[in-house]
């Protein structure tokens, strides 16, 4: 009697585990088919406290410094003052070393961001970094920064035709075709056409940055004042999509295409920002110092002080604003007339003075 009732306690236990354990496993494929597979689940972590970054008395021992500026006020020049000037184009490339503070670091490491990462912050407040670093702000100053309607970016270099908010998220990405799957096969389908769909570059597309300045005289201070950047814009480069060859039968075999003739990247430009209203965003990012982290350095610093190495473009000209490439062919003869313009500008300064 006893073996019997001990029968039928484990009969039924088992019964209303694997009850149990249907009925959880239904609910989990209700949860799956309405929000996607459990992998692409992710679960949105709220921060406890702004990043640790060091041993100083602020919060996440933060060097306050830098978080707290104001954009340095430039000297004002009035046009009588402006005896001479000089529109120029000029390209930062991020390979050289003096210029990697511009591109690093690729991902977000505490509060310390890249300049692109700063561009988009401050055109979009939607993403989740800006989420972050506002909170991190707000746990910093213990109040939110009145920094969240985003930049107006623009078509061209004169900040005249703006951009839509579609099209500033647009110029920060490419186009890519989706890939569709057979679900039989498992094989990409190619007799159907895969719709378009925007990938946003990242900090590690960034080959450089372009941007627009004037040079002025200004005879009331006796100096050639070269702190006046007014557009700036980021270039990028991304992965070309590889088309399958189409084969014709009966055609004779062509010829493999050199790759570095064809080359797998495509250079891209993003949109133009007015940089006086990118520096209230510049003046509060911190970029790393490699020779001493104590010293509160800025994307504006950088900016201000010419901490960076660049080549001219090209200058305002009568012939539609030409760049050099337009008329000069090889490129040691782009870097001379590069070096000739940025000489020319030297040389006027230096004709102002007599010794």
């Amino acid at each position: 009697m006893l073996l019997k009732k001990s029968v039928k306690f484990v009969l039924f236990s088992s019964i209303f585990l694997f009850s149990a354990s249907f009925i959880s496993l239904a609910q989990n494929q209700a949860n799956v088919g309405a929000t996607g597979t459990l992998d692409s689940i992710k679960i949105e972590k709220q921060a406890i406290r702004p990043p640790v970054e060091g041993v100083f008395n602020s919060p996440g021992g933060k060097k306050k410094h830098v978080y707290k500026r104001a954009p340095t006020p430039l000297t004002p020049i009035r046009e009588a003052d402006g005896m001479w000037t000089k529109i120029v184009y000029q390209y930062i490339d991020v390979k050289e070393k003096i210029n990697q503070s511009l591109y690093y670091p690729t991902e977000q490491k505490g509060d310390r961001i890249s300049l692109y990462m700063l561009m988009r912050y401050a055109t979009n407040t939607d993403t989740i970094l800006v989420k972050q670093r506002l909170k991190s702000m707000q746990n910093l100053y213990g109040q939110e920064m009145s920094l969240e309607t985003p930049l107006v970016t623009y078509t061209d270099e004169f900040l005249d035709f703006p951009n839509t908010r579609d099209e500033t998220l647009k110029n920060f990405g490419y186009q890519k075709a989706q890939v569709i799957f057979d679900l039989e096969t498992g094989l990409p389908r190619t007799d159907t056409v895969a719709p378009k769909i925007t990938e946003v570059f990242k900090s590690d597309n960034v080959i450089g940055y372009e941007f627009k300045e004037q040079w002025v005289f200004d005879k009331q201070r006796s100096v050639l004042d070269n702190t006046q950047i007014i557009a700036i814009r980021a270039y990028f480069r991304y992965e070309k999509e590889k088309v399958a060859p189409v084969v014709v039968e009966g055609a004779p075999p062509t010829a493999k295409e050199d790759e570095e003739d064809d080359g797998d990247w495509t250079p891209e430009v993003g949109p133009w920002i007015y940089f006086k209203e990118l520096r209230y965003f510049t003046a509060n990012a911190d970029v790393f110092n490699s020779a001493n982290s104590a010293e509160c350095r800025s994307f504006d610093d950088i900016f201000l002080k010419r901490r960076f190495a660049s080549v001219v473009k090209q200058d305002e000209n009568e012939k539609n604003n030409r760049q050099i490439s337009e008329y000069t062919l090889w490129g040691l003869d782009q870097v001379l007339a590069s070096e000739k313009m940025k000489d020319d500008i030297r040389k006027f300064e230096h004709d102002l003075w007599e010794f």
